[in-house]
This record gives C-alpha cells, sequence and structure tokens, in this order.
C-alpha cells in the first residue's frame, strides 16, 4: 500500500475513479454534487495497492476532511486509517487547530475510533444521512515539547 499526498491535477483520474465508483456508483451520489470547484483548492491523499488507486480523501483550506473514500473489495484493510492519518498529518503541519467534516452516519464508528466526536443532528446531504464530526489536533510544538 502507498500513500501519496497530492494535488488534484496530480491524481486527477485516480480520485476520480475512486470517487465515481464508491460516491456515484455505490451510493447514487450525482455527478454534479460530487465533483465540485473546491477539489483545486484541496490537498488530497490518494491510496495505491499494485499500482491501482484504492482509496482517497481530501482536505480544505478551513480543515474540513472530505471525499473519503475506498473501494469496497479494499475496505477493512487499513486504507481508510491511512487516509485519515495523512490527511491529518498534513493538517497538523499546517497548524490547523482542529478538523472536522459532514460524516456519513454509517461510518461515524470508523470516525469514532479515530477520535472524532459528532458535532451536531442528523442532516441529509445528496440523499445521504451525515453528521457533523470533528477533532481538536494538538500543536506539533506540544506534541515535541518544544517551544512555539
Amino acid at each position: 500500500m502507498n500513500v501519496s499526498i497530492c494535488s488534484f491535477l496530480d491524481k486527477q483520474a485516480a480520485i476520480r475513479q475512486v470517487r465515481q465508483e464508491v460516491f456515484i456508483e455505490e451510493q447514487g451520489v450525482s455527478a454534479e454534487e460530487e465533483f465540485d470547484d473546491d477539489d483545486h483548492d484541496c490537498v488530497h491523499v490518494v491510496v495505491t495497492a499494485n499500482g491501482q488507486a484504492i482509496g482517497t480523501g481530501r482536505l480544505k483550506p478551513d480543515g474540513r476532511i472530505g471525499r473519503v473514500a475506498v473501494l469496497k473489495a479494499a475496505r477493512g484493510h487499513g486504507v481508510g486509517r491511512a487516509i485519515m492519518a495523512a490527511l491529518e498529518e498534513q493538517a497538523r503541519v499546517s497548524g490547523m487547530p482542529r478538523l472536522w467534516a459532514h460524516a456519513q452516519v454509517q461510518a461515524l464508528a470508523f470516525y469514532e475510533r479515530l477520535g472524532y466526536q459528532v458535532a451536531g443532528d442528523t442532516f441529509m446531504e445528496a440523499g445521504i444521512a451525515h453528521c457533523e464530526i470533528q477533532k481538536p489536533l494538538p500543536r506539533l510544538d506540544a506534541m515535541t515539547g518544544d517551544e512555539p
């Protein structure tokens, strides 16, 4: 498994392929809702195995994680955890104080295992039940004991 940090333009085909399969084909999200102009402003993570993209996710400049997707055949093998770890590390390096997301209700247990907490009521987005989740991030200097 290889985890890459990239821009949307760097790995657009791989990102689109995973999200097409997971969100559009599997979950019935429209292409118009799935692919937005925000992709160009985000840091992306792409996970590959044997040269094939199997997972992706993105981080917006405001600390919002989104579009976390793992192909069905690759689920249960740590791909989602690898995506989240890479996004969290990018956020820490960027000095973001917290991360947040609109998480699908069916995925809440995954996010809760990673330290995220539900921060609101359930709502519908793209025809799927979601909740806002958030997680504070310790500052890098607090983690190392270095002075700011």
